[in-house]
């Protein structure tokens, strides 16, 4: 389980970002403590099945042109 600091890290973002993920409902979590004061904790399972939904696949880019130049 890590805690929001932790998957900032891990996922090489803020803690703000991690939080703003979480309100949006893209991310599962579980709160460990008494009522709404616990901590956050993100398992395993959820920090994966996050990475897996946001997922995509990068294609080679198209080769870019060289403007022609104009004959003088």
């Amino acid at each position: 389980m890590l805690n929001e600091t932790e998957l900032a890290a891990r996922l090489g973002v803020s803690h703000r970002t991690v939080r703003r993920i979480r309100a949006q409902g893209r991310i599962s979590y579980s709160r460990v403590g008494a009522g709404t004061q616990g901590s956050v904790q993100f398992s395993e399972d959820d920090i994966a099945q996050y990475l897996a939904s946001n997922r995509f696949e990068v294609t080679s880019p198209k080769p870019v042109r060289k403007p022609r130049r104009k004959a003088s």
